[in-house]
């Protein structure tokens, strides 16, 4: 997952054209590898399920931190917008992009997973 967000943010300083939306994609993958680990910490296996439903799953697999969720289901519904813009929506900004990568990180080295035994 650090491999992908550091990526993610040399994209964003590179200022090539379309490089926002890159490093969006590289920090949904990134989101979605960190989802797998905390979800595998608590002894859960999603792996044929969609995000939508790993999300909901990583809800009822940490009651006790509903941060950790909401953050993760808010940066993955934006980080889906930005990826999948439609001709209508404005594109990512390198501010929204370095947020949402600063949300990711937190997810990363904020809130630890318990050891599956812990369960």
């Amino acid at each position: 997952m650090t491999d992908l967000l550091t990526r993610a943010r040399a994209q964003l300083d590179s200022g090539e054209p379309h490089a926002v939306r890159r490093a969006c994609w590289l920090t949904r993958a990134a989101l979605e590898e960190r989802v797998q680990v905390l979800l595998a910490a608590k002894g859960i296996s999603a792996a044929g399920a969609s995000e939508r439903s790993r999300l909901t799953c990583l809800e009822g697999a940490y009651p006790e931190n509903r941060e950790l969720s909401g953050q993760a289901e808010y940066a993955w519904s934006r980080l889906s917008e930005t990826c999948h813009q439609h001709a209508y929506h404005l594109a990512p900004t390198r501010a929204e992009a370095s947020h949402l990568i600063e949300v990711v990180e937190w997810l990363r080295i904020g809130p630890e997973p318990a050891a599956s035994g812990d369960t």
